[in-house]
């Protein structure tokens, strides 16, 4: 029988261990740890809780087909209000490249210490400050957008069920169902 012989990182040679050769012949490679898997999850064990209309307030209810009917309104802002800042966040960067750019070259082009170009080059790396204190800024509303946008889209999943599990309760189709509670309110 054939000894089984690794070498080490010493280029010396030694023997695989018992269980390292059983390893190795059932397939396996590498030791990993174990990660347990989840099973898969359905998606009424998603929600937290099913819905149960009958503890729900009839204003609950009408607040959830308000969300539901005007939420691509509030949504749409959401994703104009991200889509400003992201232009502004490239506008600036572009700015700030721009402004790299120009200190670079005066640097290279300054020779004595009392060139107004070394006056330029302080103002240009000012300015560079202030640009990446307000990109800072930017991201930081477009964190918060985001993060609306993400809670805004789990209100709606939730409302969405209540209207779903109302409509099913009441058998009416849903743009019915959403356009009466609506005007019903107004």
């Amino acid at each position: 029988m054939a000894r089984l012989i690794r070498r080490h990182s010493s280029r010396r040679l030694g023997r695989r261990s018992r269980e390292e050769r059983r390893r190795l012949s059932e397939g396996g490679g590498l030791v990993r740890p174990e990660v347990p898997q989840l099973p898969a999850r359905d998606d009424d064990e998603n929600r937290a809780e099913k819905i149960d209309l009958n503890n729900l307030t009839d204003e609950q209810v009408d607040d959830a087909y308000q969300y539901v009917f005007f939420f691509y309104e509030v949504h749409g802002s959401l994703v104009l209000k991200e889509n400003e800042l992201l232009r502004e966040i490239q506008r600036c960067r572009d700015m700030k490249e721009l402004l790299d750019q120009k200190i670079r070259t005066l640097k290279a082009s300054t020779r004595s210490p009392g060139s107004d170009n070394i006056k330029r080059i302080k103002g240009a790396e000012r300015r560079i400050d202030e640009l990446h204190n307000t990109i800072n800024q930017l991201e930081l509303d477009l964190t918060a957008t985001r993060l609306e946008q993400s809670a805004s889209e789990a209100k709606y999943k939730w409302y969405a069920s209540i209207v779903d599990e109302d409509v099913v309760k009441d058998r009416e189709g849903l743009m019915f169902g959403l356009l009466g509670h609506v005007f019903r309110q107004k």
